[in-house]
């Protein structure tokens, strides 16, 4: 399935939340603790409904820690993964200049294949240098950054959310570690 939304359950909560996420789209479980995805018509409306079911302590809502909009996905493998990065992150520089950014990269697969901390400084190096190219003055920022770009992994396929600071503060269940 093709997703654009990934979400992470509460402890044990896992088969209620896929139930009462049914009327909202289509979800799965990946294999991987407490982690669903899912296909939804709009992802950031989606985010929006969660927030105000969670703030409210209506499911599924108050069954969710953390929901992630995704843009776009990808194939990836260890072999593959920067050159593919780079290219979904390339379309999405220019809309999202930041100057002030960080990449993350939530990995769940690949062990051992992929370094996570070597292939986040790279795609910073990539994101800095199309900030510049485009006329801009980048700064990597975890304190207070302008703009996450972030790429979430189930198995071989990446997942790209571009997380602006009004996103983030307005909305605490997209979370980035």
């Amino acid at each position: 399935m093709d997703w654009n939304v990934l979400l992470t359950a509460a402890d044990g909560c896992g088969r209620d939340l896929a139930r009462s996420l049914r009327p909202f789209g289509r979800f799965r479980f990946t294999g991987y603790r407490n982690v669903l995805v899912g296909r939804v018509q709009e992802p950031l409306a989606f985010l929006t409904a969660m927030q105000e079911r969670a703030e409210k302590g209506e499911a599924p809502g108050s069954l969710i820690t953390r929901v992630v909009p995704v843009e776009r996905t990808f194939p990836v493998s260890a072999d593959t993964f920067l050159p593919e990065a780079q290219a979904a992150l390339q379309e999405v520089v220019a809309r999202h200049p930041g100057p002030r950014f960080f990449v993350r990269l939530d990995r769940r697969g690949l062990k051992g294949r992929v370094n996570t901390q070597e292939v986040e400084r790279a795609l910073g190096t990539f994101v800095a240098e199309a900030i510049r190219t485009a006329g801009g003055s980048p700064a990597v920022s975890f304190a207070d950054p302008d703009v996450i770009f972030l790429l979430e992994t189930v198995g071989e396929t990446a997942g790209l959310s571009v997380i602006p600071r009004a996103l983030r503060e307005s909305r605490p269940l997209l979370k980035v570690r």
